[in-house]
């Protein structure tokens, strides 16, 4: 064989395993790749479950919660139902005691209309005083939670029955107004008032900088014989 004949073989070979060296590097890869997107979608697939877990958890939370809410719900519904229930049996209860002293009494001058005239100012009397009313305490500063306390306790010695006080979001309380007593039936008006009054009596004691309370009126027309439904206490500035 000539030398260039055996020049021409050796680069044809040298060609040729080069070929096979780059076939060889490009399949190495391709195998590189495909391990790397199986071991990408298992981890995809692994955190599209967790995923699927944690949005149940959240719908399972936002279910327990929204069972607990209206449990809340219907026992303060039953508190008030039974708190107009203890008021009409407390007037009725002052009528027959009325009727009862006058007649022991024997006052024979008390005509029969200024006698129902006298017992309807006693029940008015009664029912205005807020006796076994439910007042629910919002406020809006945390270190305010002992005058708040201090305040249930002087509400409860005025009649009033006063559950327990929270603490809820400034932001939340200010966006409806400052300090203020509100009350959802016409004839709490006078009862508002009273309230109004006996609060800032208690916390200008305790709270110097005390803002203003206002009687905040969110009733309706009239109360239609309906149970009567909790007034609400708002402490927002100055304590």
């Amino acid at each position: 064989m000539s030398d260039g004949n055996q020049s021409l073989a050796e680069a044809v070979d040298a060609i040729v395993r080069k070929s096979r060296i780059s076939t060889v590097a490009t399949v190495a890869v391709f195998v590189l790749l495909a391990s790397v997107f199986t071991v990408l979608s298992m981890q995809v697939s692994k955190k599209q479950s967790e995923l699927a877990a944690l949005q149940n958890d959240i719908s399972q939370s936002t279910k327990t919660r929204d069972d607990l809410q209206a449990q809340i719900d219907k026992l303060r519904q039953d508190q008030d139902q039974l708190v107009a229930e203890t008021r009409e049996k407390t007037a009725e209860a002052v009528q027959d005691r009325l009727v009862k002293t006058l007649a022991a009494s024997q006052i024979a001058f008390v005509s029969r209309p200024s006698l129902a005239l006298a017992i309807q100012k006693v029940a008015s009397e009664t029912v205005a005083s807020g006796a076994g009313r439910t007042v629910y305490i919002q406020y809006a500063n945390p270190e305010a939670k002992p005058a708040m306390v201090q305040l249930q306790q002087a509400l409860s010695n005025a009649g009033f029955v006063a559950p327990g006080i929270e603490l809820v979001a400034r932001g939340r309380l200010a966006k409806q107004g400052g300090n203020a007593v509100r009350y959802f039936w016409q004839d709490d008006d006078a009862l508002a008032k009273s309230l109004a009054g006996t609060v800032t009596e208690t916390l200008s004691k305790i709270c110097p900088k005390l803002a203003p309370m206002t009687v905040a009126d969110k009733a309706t027309p009239t109360r239609n014989a309906r149970p009567s439904l909790p007034l609400e206490v708002w402490i927002v500035d100055g304590c």
